[in-house]
């Protein structure tokens, strides 16, 4: 899925940025679900 949608190098960086962004955001959000703030 990704890899496919990132197939140029300015293209696959953003898509790289994204990917990094989404997953910290989920871990974020697990992490205040499991502190209960």
């Amino acid at each position: 899925m990704f890899k496919q949608a990132c197939n140029e190098k300015v293209v696959s960086l953003f898509c790289l940025a994204f990917f990094y962004l989404k997953i910290t955001i989920y871990i974020m959000f697990k992490w205040d679900k499991k502190k209960n703030i």
